[in-house]
């Protein structure tokens, strides 16, 4: 029998969804891959802020810079994004509306600035057709409007570890 492949697609603007791909990848194993917009993202967190609200008010999906090869070959897929205006980012839309998620375990995590997560999770259950999506995981990130941008480190990244950990120990 094949062995099971697993993959963790993350999509992060300032490193804090990454950290916590990272800390995954560290538990279990597996494939990183980075989720990248063709165009880059702008520089400044208000420029951002409008363009990403325009790309949900239209449902744009950007193009995005890279793929996974051979997606079919992955059976667990993590999937790492931080929350957008208490949404789901345009560029994990085009990631999700990419790829066949028919017969494959998901296991979704985000971060976000401390206000919650809104409707990220039930977006990606809808854009994930045929997945068994699996409890996610939440992990407080930065706060970019306020400044505070990769804050995942230190003494919070140790406990932000023990999060990871329990929620992949949940599974098993």
């Amino acid at each position: 029998m094949p062995q099971s492949k697993t993959l963790i697609a993350y999509f992060s603007r300032t490193g804090n969804t990454k950290e916590v791909a990272q800390l995954i990848h560290a538990h279990v194993g597996g494939d990183l891959f980075a989720i990248q917009t063709k165009q880059p993202l702008p520089a400044s967190f208000a420029e951002q802020k409008t363009v990403a609200q325009a790309d949900q008010d239209a449902n744009r999906r950007p193009e995005l810079a890279n793929q996974v090869p051979n997606f079919a070959e992955y059976d667990t897929i993590y999937l790492g994004t931080p929350t957008w205006d208490m949404a789901l980012p345009q560029p994990v839309a085009s990631f999700l509306t990419s790829y066949a998620f028919q017969g494959k375990t998901l296991f979704p995590f985000a971060t976000n600035a401390g206000f919650g997560t809104g409707t990220l999770f039930a977006q990606i259950k809808e854009l994930a057709p045929g997945a068994t999506i699996k409890p996610s995981l939440t992990v407080k990130g930065g706060n970019e409007g306020a400044g505070q941008k990769l804050v995942i480190t230190g003494n919070y990244q140790v406990e932000v570890n023990q999060q990871v950990r329990e929620w992949l120990s949940s599974h098993q």
